[in-house]
């Protein structure tokens, strides 16, 4: 009579076989496609109120020194930072992207992204995208310590400063919880709005919370 172990061995050849093929075809699908490392991040804060932060909120925010070293970081080894223009044309088949693309962008639109994260970007070079909820009382702009919206002031700067400003609808609401009218609402008057602040087209759009269908 066979052994359990005697039994296990071929067949934990044959998984162990086929979990080697399976990295070798994602290796080889990787190698032959362009990828887009994408970071994305939300508010910053000086390392001391960091600390502070606790739950959600300190999961969501990052100290001002560490973007700092991680941008620095990502330099250092060769990765090339994109832009969203760039990635949409890569995308239609109109160009081509660096080997280690990295595309940063920013959700919701809070007040440090142009008071520390501004500053880091210029230090490195770094082109970033914003995605920006238009409406002040929406209640991501009232969670934790209640970091306010950017001014429209302080949007116009940073789109003059090359952070392109694109859509993160009005109210940071579920859209899939929306009638068809509603979501119109949420990218039509967002985009209407963003575009009133900037003088710019806003043609790219993040979906809050991921809440899609």
């Amino acid at each position: 009579m066979l052994s359990v172990a005697a039994l296990l061995v071929p067949v934990l050849g044959l998984v162990s076989a086929a979990i080697l093929a399976a990295w070798a075809l994602a290796a080889l699908q990787a190698s032959r496609h362009p990828r887009v490392l994408c970071l994305m991040y939300h508010r910053i804060a000086v390392r001391g109120e960091w600390e502070t932060l606790r739950g959600t909120e300190r999961v969501f925010t990052l100290p001002e020194d560490a973007l700092d070293a991680q941008l620095a970081w990502l330099r250092a080894r060769g990765y090339r930072f994109v832009d969203g223009p760039g990635l949409a044309r890569f995308a239609r088949g109109e160009g081509e992207l660096p080997d280690r693309s990295v595309l940063l962008t920013v959700d919701d639109g809070c007040a440090s992204v142009y008071a520390r994260m501004l500053p880091v970007l210029r230090r490195h070079g770094v082109p970033a995208l914003l995605f920006v909820t238009t409406d002040p009382e929406s209640s991501i702009f009232r969670l934790g310590q209640g970091e306010r919206r950017l001014t429209d002031g302080e949007i116009r700067e940073l789109s003059a400063a090359g952070v392109e400003i694109g859509s993160h609808a009005v109210s940071h609401r579920a859209l899939s919880a929306m009638d068809e009218a509603g979501i119109r609402r949420e990218l039509a008057e967002s985009k209407r709005e963003l575009e009133r602040i900037t003088g710019r087209p806003v043609t790219q759009f993040a979906v809050p919370a991921n809440w899609y269908d």
